[in-house]
């Protein structure tokens, strides 16, 4: 798929700004959304040695910034939640490398396109979470029937010609949702489970063997405004779900 350029500030959803400090209450999920253009949220001295390593893998310097800058604005949500300092917050790996705190007490997951970070935390356990630019796809060419299931293939070409780049990133993010749930990747058998094209209100979506050994999980499509998809996946459903931006500086 083409990537589309970075997203100016302006084009984020109206959430309200929130604050990273505020108490975290249990059945709750609460997502944040930051902008990676801005200059005051890349602050190196808060990462650690090996996320400086992975940030100078990036072959493009804004591609370097934009990692710097979610792992900076990941880390300040982290601060906030745990009470550490912002540097101080230690992660570990498991699986195919999904982050975890190292001595638990929250958790998260982390998403980041066109410039422009999500970011969904929860003191019940694990989630998983996308975000994505809406732009033009060439689903058409196979995308669609590689990686959805024949009834989400069905309900994207029902959908008018107009809406149906809405349509595919729906299910795109609804699916990277929940295989950063269960921690699998891509490798991840996408087509086996449906997801729903309208979940705004969550729904729950039937789940193949997965490493959670979970029968179900729950998806919900998140407001995100005309150029923006995301989506949040949890193993059961939220009591609450609260979306709010990062303000400026952490």
């Amino acid at each position: 798929m083409p990537r589309r350029p970075p997203l100016p500030p302006s084009d984020l959803p109206d959430w309200p700004i929130g604050d990273p400090a505020a108490p975290l209450a249990s059945g709750t999920v609460r997502v944040w959304l930051w902008s990676l253009a801005a200059s005051d949220s890349a602050d190196e001295r808060l990462l650690s040695a090996d996320e400086i390593d992975r940030a100078n893998r990036f072959h493009f310097g804004e591609d370097r910034t934009h990692f710097v800058a979610a792992r900076c604005g990941l880390r300040r949500l982290l601060a906030g939640a745990t009470g550490r300092a912002a540097d101080q917050v230690a992660f570990r790996y498991h699986g195919l490398g999904k982050p975890s705190v190292a001595d638990g007490g929250v958790w998260f997951n982390l998403s980041h396109s066109a410039g422009v970070a999500l970011a969904a935390l929860s003191v019940d356990g694990e989630l998983g979470a996308d975000v994505e630019a809406v732009r033009p796809t060439n689903w058409a060419g196979g995308i669609a029937e590689r990686y959805f299931s024949p009834a989400e293939v069905d309900e994207l070409k029902a959908e008018p010609a107009e809406l149906q780049d809405r349509a595919f990133f729906r299910f795109w993010t609804n699916k990277e949702a929940v295989v950063k749930l269960l921690g699998s990747g891509l490798g991840f058998p996408l087509p086996t489970f449906t997801t729903p094209l309208n979940a705004e209100a969550g729904a729950a979506v039937a789940l193949p063997e997965n490493p959670l050994e979970l029968p179900e999980c729950w998806v919900r499509s998140l407001p995100s405004g005309p150029v923006l998809q995301s989506a949040i996946a949890t193993p059961a459903a939220a009591d609450r779900v609260e979306l709010y931006r990062l303000p400026a500086g952490g």
